[in-house]
Order: structure tokens, then C-alpha cells, then sequence
């Protein structure tokens, strides 16, 4: 028999249930304001929810689908599939569901308006049942959107930078770190973006490193901002370039330097084109010192062989009278020699004057130096002599006397500078200039003939160097030479429209290259004139302003048997043809005279007979006034001061044509 329970009983029991009852209750309006709760929560935040089964069918997706497809929470049921709503496979489900983590993916899609979204979707199996899915989708079109023009604008400043040659740095003091832009690194020819200041300093050339090092110093020590032109050595090439640095100190709040922030610019065309500019100005300077030099010179030398003239013919005349065995004869010659000497010396001094060549004809030059090296080696046994001869030289049209002046010149300032003795190296040789090389000196590109004279001797400094073509300029003593020598080389190989350059260093040497404009003519022999003088009976018109020429001359022609006119000036000229043209063989004419020239003489005497000839005489050269008579069909020149034979040679060769 079952025993009842008594009403004490009966009342706990009583309690118990509602209890019991009221925990579950509890329970449930816990899940009830749980669900409330994560319902709110999925209806309200801008991320998208979706939930799929098996083969992605969605089973649960948030109100707010809108904000990212445009479609409404039935229009996405509709579809149907996870696939279809993202138009596309996102993900492998099953793998996802073996590996159970999370798995972030970017997406894009276009909602139903056709703008483009970009997602960022959380994937990851849930434990509802077998295949159960979880997605949810975060919009990140704006800050996409933004990276990208991030990356645009990155590009941009890149490709700034590097069309302005600049590279950026940043630099963590505390830590010693270096951080190098991408452009930095190119222009460097690095490739490590991160540094430390003892990797990054041997990027520097060396020469420059310390003033590199101060103005880090007192950027770092005073705040002052850096900005230091230097060079770099490319690691990639070797290649020197130059460098305008700039930077910028960040203190921290007790005032210690933390960081600095700067840029590197390749400054190297920049660099290159002011030093371009600055050896055109250089250039312009020294052509206009020559020109000055010139007119001066030009003066000098036309006055001073008229001088040497007077003493030449009567030395001539003297000579012609006395006997090879006469004592005096003897310190005749020697008076010759000395005006050969001096005439040479004015042939340095028309080498300044504009157009100061004489006898320009096509010249051998490997031979023309072979005879300056030969004559000058004979006295300097000191010195070794290594030469080296291009085979098939090309002619070059020069004055030869002038050339020889110039390598004389040249071989003597390297014996000057080997006191003890040393190597001399001589060398010819084809060359083709291109533009970029001869703008700088004024000539025009094409073939040229190259004569390299290098020595080993003490050499020159830069500044020594930079003047050494100076008129005047010496390091010498006073009794062993002006300084004109080198000044002259540079005026003869000027007006030949040539180059000379120098290469030297203290210690090293010195190297003088000359570059002379090839000719496409064949090499002509040099002229020997007889000793003998060669005689005439005609008569000839001779016409100079300089009574002590016409004295010295008349005299001369005289003696070589020709009956001589005399006139003083060009007009006296033109009278004193006119009435004797019938009996005029041929007319020595000055080039230079006051009043009417010799130019416009030749022109009225062609006037008065086309069949006139005509020998030009002066103390300036044949280039230039001279040059010009000549094509318009002048016979010949002759250059002061002239020998008896040479003058009588003249003569035959003219009449008789």
C-alpha cells in the first residue's frame, strides 16, 4: 500500500515545480532576449549575414542586403544560391569544413543598379548541422577605392620623382635605420631599401665623405637643415654622379633629434651642362684674349718683317757682291741665320694674328713630325723618344713652318719639365670628332689628324693647367723663356681651325693632343729654291708705301737685271700703269697701304689690262686679304722678308706663264 504524502510533502513538491518552472521560464526569456538580441544586432550592423546549407542554398540572410547588393532579404531567398548572389564560386565549402577556421576573401560584385562593390567576406563552417555555412560581408569598396588612389597617387609621386631625379629617405637616428625610396635606390644603383649609416656612407665618394658627415653632424647636434652637393659612386656601375641632398630634423619633446626626413636629387646633367657652360664662357674668354692678342700681334709682325726686309736685301745685296772666301763672308751668312731666326719669330707672333697662315699646302704630318722629333732628339740624349706612326695617314693642310713651330714648341715645355731626364711618347693617328666633342671649340666635325705628346715629367696642377695657354703665362725663370711658346701653339693650331688640349696632373705628366682638319687633297713636296739667282730684262712696277722697302728692293731687282718702276701708294700705281702697261711685265704690289689697299689696286689695274700679273708682297701672311686676292686670280705672294733668289725665282716662274 502506498503510502500518501503528507501536506508538508505535498507543498515542497508544489514548490519544487514552480521552481523548476520559473528556472525555465527564466531559461527562456533569456533565449527569447538572446535571440532578441542577436536578431537586433544582425538587423542593424552594415555587415551583411548570410547562412547556406548544403550546395550553398541560403537559408538565413540579414534585412540589410540592400546596403551592399540592392536586393531585399525575399529578392535573396529567390535566387536561391550563395553562388548565384555573388555570381560565382567564392570558396572550396568542403575544405573550409575539414580545416574549421576562419577564411577571409576580397570579392566583387555589381549590385542590381550595376555599381561595383568590393567585400570582404568571413567564411566559416558553422555546427548546426552537416554543410552549414556562415558568411559575412563587410563593404570595403571605400577604403579599396581610397588604397587606390593611394596607389595612383604613388605612382604619380614616383614617376615625379624620377623625372625630377629624386629620391626620399627617412631616417631612424635612435635605431640607426635608413629607409630608401624606390627612386632613391635608382638613382643610387641599390637595391636594399633598409640601411644602416656604415652601409650606407660607402655609397658616397670617398673624396666627399667627410664635409657628408659634418653636415650630418650639425644637423643632428645644432637642427640646422641639411643640404650638401656630393658625389656617389652607383652601386650597380661604378658611375660618379652628383648629388644636391636635402633633409629635415624631428626633435622630440625634450629637444634630442629622433628622425630626419629628406630627399636625394640627381643633379648630374645639371652639373654636366654648367660645366659646359662654363668651358664655353672659358672658350669665348680665351678666343677673345687671342683675338685682342692677334690684332696686336698681327700689327707687330707686318711692321717688324718690313724692318727685316731692308735688312735681308741689302744683306742680299752685300753677299751677291762678295766673295765665298772673303773674311766677312762668313758673318754674312751668320747675319741670314739670324733673320731666318727672327722671321720665324714673327710667324709665332702672326699665328695670334686672325688668318695667320702662310703657305698652307697638304702635308704629310707623320713625317713633319718625325723631322721636328729627330732634330730635337739629337740635343736631348737624356730623354728616351717612343714613336708611333699611323700607316695611311691622312694629309692635313697646314702651314708647316707654323706646325713645326708648335711641336717645338710642345717638345721643349716636356724636356723643361723632365729636369732629370725621362720618356717622351709621339704619336699620329686618323681620328673622326663628332658634334658633342668639337662645340666646345668652335670647329667643325669630321676628319681630323691627331699628334699625342706625352711626357713623364713633374706635371702640371689644374691651376697651372687652366693657364697655360695664357700669353705670357710662365712657371719658368725669367732667363729661360716668356711663356709665349704654348700661347703661340694655341693661336697657330687656332687659325688652322684645329684643337689643342692638354691633359696633366702633379707628378703624372703631361699629355698635349692636337687635332688638325684632314685634307682630301694628295701631299705636295715642299719648294727648294736655288741658291743662283735667276735673271731678267723686263720691266717691273714695284709698289709700296715704305720708302726703305722700295730703296732695298729696287736695288735688288736692279741687280737681277730688271728695269724698276717705283710708286709710293696705290693711286701713284694706277697713273704710272696706265702709261706704261705696254711695257709692264708684272707688278710687285704691298698688300697693305693707307688710302687705297692692295685690293682695290689689283682690281683698277685688271681694269686697265685683264692680262695684267701681279705679285702680292706683305709682311702679313697669305691667309685672309691675301688669300682672298688670290681667287680672284692674283699670280702669286711672296712673304717679307724675301731672299734675292727667292724673289728672282718669283718672278721667272710668273713672267714666264
Amino acid at each position: 500500500m502506498v503510502q500518501k504524502p503528507t501536506y508538508e510533502e505535498l507543498k515542497q513538491q508544489i514548490r519544487d515545480i514552480e521552481k523548476e518552472n520559473n528556472a525555465m521560464l527564466k531559461a527562456h526569456r533569456e533565449i527569447e532576449d538572446s535571440e532578441k538580441l542577436h536578431r537586433i544586432t544582425l538587423e542593424n550592423i552594415s555587415d551583411t549575414v548570410l547562412i547556406t546549407e548544403d550546395h550553398g542554398r541560403i537559408i538565413y540572410v540579414c534585412p540589410n542586403t540592400n546596403f551592399i547588393f540592392g536586393l531585399s532579404q525575399s529578392e535573396v531567398y529567390r535566387l536561391g544560391t550563395i553562388d548565384k548572389l555573388l555570381n560565382g564560386t567564392v570558396c572550396d565549402t568542403s575544405e573550409l569544413r575539414r580545416k574549421n577556421e576562419i577564411t577571409n576573401i576580397e570579392w566583387s560584385i555589381k549590385d542590381k543598379t550595376g555599381h561595383e562593390h568590393f567585400l570582404l567576406i568571413n567564411v566559416k563552417a558553422i555546427e548546426i548541422k552537416s554543410g552549414t555555412m556562415l558568411y559575412v560581408m563587410h563593404d570595403i569598396t571605400d577604403r579599396k577605392r581610397a588604397e587606390d588612389e593611394l596607389e595612383k597617387n604613388r605612382i604619380i609621386m614616383s614617376e615625379a620623382e624620377a623625372l625630377a631625379g629624386l629620391g626620399g629617405w627617412e631616417w631612424d637616428i635612435i635605431n640607426d635605420a635608413w629607409t630608401m625610396s624606390e627612386n632613391w635606390l635608382r638613382i643610387h644603383g641599390c637595391s636594399n631599401p633598409h640601411l644602416t649609416t656604415s652601409e650606407l656612407m660607402p655609397i658616397a665618394h670617398p673624396v666627399d665623405i667627410p664635409k657628408i658627415e659634418k653636415a650630418f653632424a650639425r644637423a643632428v647636434d645644432y637642427g640646422e637643415p641639411y643640404k650638401i652637393e656630393h658625389r656617389i659612386v652607383r652601386q650597380d656601375t661604378g658611375e660618379v654622379r652628383y648629388i644636391q641632398a636635402y633633409g629635415d630634423v624631428r626633435l622630440d619633446t625634450t629637444g634630442k633629434a629622433v628622425k630626419m626626413f629628406g630627399a636625394a636629387q640627381d643633379i648630374t646633367e645639371r652639373k654636366q651642362a654648367e660645366e659646359e657652360r662654363e668651358n664655353l664662357r672659358a672658350q669665348l674668354v680665351q678666343a677673345q684674349k687671342m683675338e685682342a692678342i692677334g690684332t696686336l700681334a698681327g700689327g707687330v709682325a707686318h711692321d717688324f718683317n718690313n724692318l727685316l726686309m731692308g735688312i735681308q736685301g741689302r744683306t742680299s745685296l752685300i753677299m751677291l757682291e762678295t766673295d765665298r772666301f772673303h773674311p766677312s763672308f762668313e758673318h754674312l751668312q751668320e747675319i741670314e741665320n739670324c733673320i731666318q731666326k727672327a722671321a720665324k719669330l714673327t710667324k709665332q707672333l702672326l699665328g695670334f694674328a686672325r688668318g695667320g697662315k702662310y703657305e698652307i699646302k697638304p702635308t704629310d704630318l707623320s713625317e713633319l713630325v718625325e723631322n721636328s722629333v729627330h732634330m730635337f732628339g739629337r740635343t736631348r740624349k737624356d730623354i728616351t723618344i717612343f714613336k708611333k706612326y699611323e700607316e695611311k695617314l691622312r694629309p692635313a693642310a697646314v702651314d708647316q713652318s707654323q706646325i713645326e713651330q708648335v711641336l717645338l714648341n710642345i717638345l721643349i715645355n716636356a724636356w723643361q719639365a723632365m729636369p732629370e731626364g725621362g720618356d717622351l711618347y709621339i704619336q699620329t693617328k686618323n681620328e673622326i670628332l663628332y658634334e658633342n666633342f668639337v662645340r666646345a671649340y668652335g670647329v667643325a666635325p669630321g676628319k681630323y689628324i691627331k699628334i699625342s705628346i706625352r711626357d713623364t715629367g713633374i706635371g702640371m696642377d689644374e691651376k697651372t693647367m687652366n693657364r697655360v695657354f695664357d700669353p705670357f703665362f710662365t712657371t719658368k725663370k725669367k732667363e729661360r723663356g716668356t711663356g709665349f711658346g704654348l700661347a703661340s701653339a694655341y693661336g697657330i693650331i687656332k687659325n688652322h681651325n684645329g684643337i689643342i688640349t692638354v691633359e696633366s696632373a702633379k707628378d703624372k705628366g703631361t699629355t698635349f693632343h692636337v687635332y688638325l682638319p684632314a685634307s682630301d687633297k694628295p701631299v705636295i713636296e715642299e719648294q727648294k729654291y736655288e741658291q743662283k739667282i735667276s735673271v731678267g730684262s723686263e720691266t717691273v712696277l714695284l709698289v709700296d708705301d715704305e720708302t726703305m722697302i722700295i730703296d732695298v728692293s729696287v736695288q735688288m731687282l736692279k741687280k737681277m737685271g730688271y728695269d724698276v718702276l717705283t710708286a709710293n701708294n696705290g693711286r701713284e700705281a694706277i697713273e704710272i700703269f696706265k702709261q706704261n702697261n705696254d711695257r709692264v711685265a708684272i707688278v710687285i704690289l704691298d698688300l697693305i697701304m693707307p688710302g687705297m689697299g692692295g685690293g682695290e689696286v689689283y682690281e683698277r689695274l685688271k681694269e686697265i689690262d685683264s692680262n695684267v700679273k701681279v705679285l702680292l708682297s706683305s709682311g702679313y701672311s697669305i691667309d685672309g686679304q691675301a688669300a682672298e686676292i688670290l681667287n680672284r686670280g692674283c699670280d702669286g705672294f711672296i712673304q717679307k722678308p724675301f731672299k734675292l733668289n727667292e724673289l728672282s725665282y718669283k718672278l721667272r716662274e710668273l713672267i714666264s706663264k
